[in-house]
Formats: C-alpha cells, structure tokens, sequence
C-alpha cells in the first residue's frame, strides 16, 4: 500500500506530468536518414488539399498543458510562377479544425522542391485543448495545371505534447 505521510506526518503529494513525441513521419531506413512522405498534389486553384493528416494517440487521454511543433516540408510546383500557400492544422480528436498558423505563400516557388520548416509552442485553445489530437497540413496553389503544386512532409516533423 502506497504512504500517504511521510516521516513526518505532512501528506505526500504525487504530481501527475506526462510528455511525449509524436513523429509524424516514417517509412523505411535510408543511408541518408531522410524519410518523406507520400507527395500530394493540387488540381483545382485555390483549393486545399491535406498533404498529410495523422491522429496522435498514445492511448492516454488528458488535458493538454502545451504542444511544440517543430514541422518541415517540402514544396515545387509545375511552373516557376506559381503561387502556393500552405498551413497546419490541429484539433481534438475529430473535432473543429484549429489554424496553427496563418497561410504562409511561396511566390513563384519554381519546379524543385525547396523545404520549409515552422516551430514553436502551441498552449490550449478552443478546440485544441484535450488529448487525443489530429494534425494535418493544407496547402493550395493558385493555378492549375501545369503550375499545381507538389508538398510532402519530413521525417524531422515532430509534436511534442504536455498533459496536465
């Protein structure tokens, strides 16, 4: 049975912290470590489309105290001056789809793919304050073919989660 006073007789308190990573990319092992993954494509212009939507889970369910994103990827186009916007989302487990970032535009993002990379701390919202949570990415471009755009995700991509 656990001890509920300690040798002096004041109440022993057990703080409760739980933190975890979540990877949002895997796949398998490359000499150059690097791992991406599968690449989508726009079709219509000014249209989103989910690179990447994944459901972290751990099995545990709590209130989230913070998360720390840390979330590259890689996007070309089918033309040198198309425009393409991206940004990521997050939520409560099938819940409201919360903005964690404005969308950010790549003017005339040309034909290879160039990485770009967004960070930092994220603390409860409306609709992004319990755990489990999904996460995805959107992007669009503002031409069709042949200026769609292309993105995928890096296996650096990372959230960290922190349950009260």
């Amino acid at each position: 049975m656990p001890e509920l006073f300690d040798k002096y007789g004041r109440p022993i308190t057990v703080l409760s912290h739980t933190e975890f990573i979540h990877h949002l990319v895997d796949s398998d092992l490359t000499e150059g470590g690097e791992q991406w993954s599968a690449e989508v494509s726009t079709v219509d212009a000014n249209t989103d489309y989910t690179v990447l939507e994944k459901t972290l889970d751990f099995g545990l369910v709590g209130d989230i105290a913070e998360l720390l994103h840390a979330l590259t990827i890689a996007i070309k186009a089918g033309s040198a001056t198309a425009d393409v916007k991206y940004k990521w989302q997050a939520r409560n487990k099938d819940g409201t789809w919360v903005d964690l970032h404005d969308y950010i535009t790549k003017a005339n993002i040309n034909t290879t793919y160039k990485p770009y990379t967004v960070m930092g701390y994220v603390f409860p919202l409306a609709n992004l304050d319990t755990y489990p949570i999904d996460v995805r990415l959107v992007i669009q471009s503002n031409e069709t073919a042949p200026g769609v755009a292309t993105a995928k995700v890096k296996n650096s991509s990372y959230v960290k989660v922190e349950l009260k």
